[in-house]
C-alpha cells in the first residue's frame, strides 16, 4: 500500500512538472507575441534597459533582418557571418526571422585572434602585425565565413566595443567586411545585379582606402585594397570590401550598432 502511494505521488510530480513546464512554454509565446524586440533580448540572453541607445539600435535591426531574409531568399542567395566583438549576434538576429533558414547558412564566433587564422583563414603573419581590427582582417573574415559555410554572401564584424581602447584602437572603432562568391580566373557566381553591385570601379572610394560610412573594394592595390590570396582567393576577388564605422555609446550601444551595420552592408549587395 505505501509502494502504491509512493508511486501515485511520483506520478503526481511529474504531472506538476509538465504543467509547468507547459505554463514556461505558454508564457514564452505570450511574449513573442508581444514584440519582437522582447523576443529578441530573451532568445540572445541579452538584457537591455528599455529605450536605452541599445535597445532602440536593436529594435531597428529585427525589420533589417526580416528584409534581408526577403531580399536573399528571393535572390536566391545564402548568407554567412563570422563575427568578433558581436559575438554571434548577426547570425541570431537573422535567425529570429521566419524561413531564415533558407538564407542563413551559419556563422563563426572568432572571437579569438587564433580562430580568426586556424578557421577562417585570416593571414596570421598579418594579423601579428596589425591587430585584429583591420580592415584586411574584416575583408578576409568575410571571405573565411563564406568558404567555411558554403555561402554566396559573406559578412564579418571586428571592433573594439569597450570599455577600454584595444590594440591603439579607440571604442566604438569598428570595420565591417563583406565577401561575395567568386572564382579566381570568372566573374562572380551571383546574380548580374549584385556582380554590378560589387564593382570595385564603381566603390565610392575606390583607389582612395576606406572612410566611415563607405566600403572600399579590395581588388588588389590599383583599387587602394589588397590581393585575397590563398583559399579565399576564389570567394572575394573583385568581390570584397569593408567598412569603417566609429559608433559612439557604450558597450552594449556599440555592438548593436555594429549588428545593423553588418545587416545594413548584406542588403546593400542584394537586389531589392
Amino acid at each position: 500500500m505505501r509502494q502504491a502511494a509512493a508511486l501515485y505521488r511520483g506520478h503526481q510530480a511529474k504531472l506538476a512538472g509538465a504543467g509547468q513546464a507547459s505554463g514556461a512554454d505558454q508564457a514564452d509565446a505570450a511574449g513573442t507575441a508581444e514584440g519582437g524586440g522582447r523576443r529578441a533580448r530573451r532568445r540572445s540572453g541579452v538584457s537591455l534597459a528599455p529605450g536605452s541607445p541599445a535597445a532602440v539600435l536593436q529594435s531597428e535591426c529585427a525589420p533589417l533582418a526580416r528584409e534581408l531574409v526577403t531580399r536573399a531568399g528571393a535572390a536566391g542567395l545564402t548568407v554567412a557571418t563570422a563575427e568578433s566583438l558581436t559575438a554571434g549576434l548577426v547570425a541570431a538576429t537573422i535567425a529570429d526571422v521566419p524561413g531564415a533558414s533558407a538564407v542563413l547558412r551559419g556563422g563563426v564566433v572568432s572571437y579569438a585572434v587564433e580562430v580568426k587564422a586556424s578557421v577562417l583563414g585570416v593571414d596570421a603573419a598579418w594579423l601579428a602585425e596589425h591587430g585584429p581590427v583591420d580592415p584586411r582582417v574584416a575583408e578576409e573574415m568575410a571571405a573565411g565565413a563564406a568558404r567555411v559555410c558554403d555561402a554566396d554572401l559573406g559578412v564579418s564584424t571586428t571592433g573594439v566595443a569597450g570599455p577600454e581602447p584595444h590594440g591603439g584602437r579607440a571604442v566604438g572603432t569598428v570595420y565591417l567586411g563583406v565577401a561575395v562568391r567568386g572564382s579566381r580566373e570568372e566573374s562572380p557566381v551571383v546574380p548580374a545585379p549584385v556582380a554590378a553591385a560589387l564593382d570595385p570601379t564603381s566603390a565610392p572610394d575606390a583607389g582612395r582606402g576606406a572612410v566611415p560610412g563607405t566600403v572600399a573594394s579590395a581588388d588588389g592595390a590599383a583599387n587602394g585594397g589588397h590581393a585575397v590570396t590563398g583559399p579565399d582567393a576564389r570567394w572575394c576577388r573583385g568581390t570584397a570590401g569593408h567598412a569603417l564605422e566609429v559608433f559612439p555609446g557604450d558597450r552594449d550601444a556599440v555592438r548593436w550598432a555594429a549588428v545593423k551595420a553588418a545587416l545594413e552592408l548584406l542588403l546593400s549587395k542584394i537586389p531589392a
